[in-house]
């Protein structure tokens, strides 16, 4: 969908609230602005590896995210915004599983069922990840 949009600076999609899965990203080589919102059914990102430019990421109510893409490829971004994040700030995902964290359990407006811990087999943050996770978690 997006391989031939390498002029695409902002994109912004909100209340998708069916849909389980979002297009790579692939072609958004000059994207500086990403605001993904309410989403309530998605479950996994895309890979951010075209997206070099970034410069702001904002990700909110997604509920049912269960892990991030490596944020590696975008370790220079400017502002990251996760708020309503989802299961992987305390399913395991970026370290100790903590199903007591308020993130994890029936989310409160959507009514997404609570969270179960990764198993040993799911995939865990890499270094880039949580370093850039850790600075927007509060």
């Amino acid at each position: 969908m997006f391989d031939d949009m390498s002029s695409q600076t902002f994109i912004h999609f909100a209340v998708f609230i069916p849909m389980k899965r979002l297009p790579s990203f692939t072609g958004l080589t000059n994207l500086k602005s990403l605001t993904l919102a309410l989403f309530l059914s998605l479950d996994e990102l895309p890979a951010l590896d075209s997206l070099h430019r970034l410069e702001k990421l904002l990700v909110t109510c997604m509920p049912s995210l269960n892990t991030l893409p490596d944020l590696a490829p975008v370790k220079n971004v400017k502002s990251l915004i996760m708020l309503d994040r989802g299961t992987w700030c305390c399913n395991g995902f970026l370290g100790q599983c903590n199903l007591d964290h308020p993130m994890c359990q029936v989310h409160p407006l959507w009514g997404t069922p609570a969270a179960t811990c990764l198993s040993s087999n799911d995939p865990k943050a890499t270094p880039e990840t949580l370093n850039l996770s850790g600075k927007c978690l509060h």
